[in-house]
């Protein structure tokens, strides 16, 4: 989210890559947003290491349940759109 998005993350990753320069995708302990994007930021770069997804646990709380929590150091990426099909309204219980 610092760099503007997954897809500016994505490219910024690459285009280190190409540099020379390695990358890692990581989160600024964001809510479930930011994380289920740069679990798909990772996932679009599959030779660039993930670390730092699994700071959900950081928060005193979030707006919705995570699609693609870590478990054991390991992540399934959401093959739904958006929030793994999450519809947002006023109460996410």
């Amino acid at each position: 989210m610092a760099l503007g998005g997954p897809d500016r993350a994505v490219a910024a990753a690459r285009q280190a890559r190409e540099a020379g320069v390695g990358a890692v995708v990581t989160t600024t302990i964001d809510a479930v947003v930011a994380r289920t994007a740069a679990v798909h930021a990772a996932a679009a770069l599959p030779t660039v290491p993930a670390c730092g997804l699994a700071t959900a646990g950081m928060l005193a709380g979030d707006l919705y349940p995570d699609p693609a929590p870590v478990v054991d150091g390991a992540v399934q990426v959401p093959a739904d759109p958006g929030l793994a099909g999450t519809a947002f309204d006023d109460d996410p219980d």
